[in-house]
């Protein structure tokens, strides 16, 4: 059986959170559904909320004006005689 490293008491029913509790009244391992502060580590993360994926950044002006821009070269004056 495998319990947290900071798993309160792996031989007390009441250190596992329902999950751990249920698994182990079955007579399987608790699988690491202990209770750390009063938090089961596991459950709390498999409930995280999800945050959606980060659109993009806009070009920047230099680089936008770069895209739809003609390169104009400089050109030199005439040189006199």
């Amino acid at each position: 059986m495998w319990h947290l490293v900071a798993c309160a008491d792996p031989t007390r029913l009441d250190a596992h959170c329902p999950v751990g509790l249920e698994l182990l009244s079955s007579g399987v391992d608790p699988e690491g559904h202990c209770l750390v502060d009063g938090e089961c580590p596991r459950c709390a993360l498999a409930n995280a909320p999800v945050l959606p994926p980060t659109a993009p950044s806009p070009p920047l002006a230099a680089d936008t004006l770069a895209a739809d821009s003609e390169v104009v070269q400089p050109v030199a004056p005439p040189v006199e005689n």
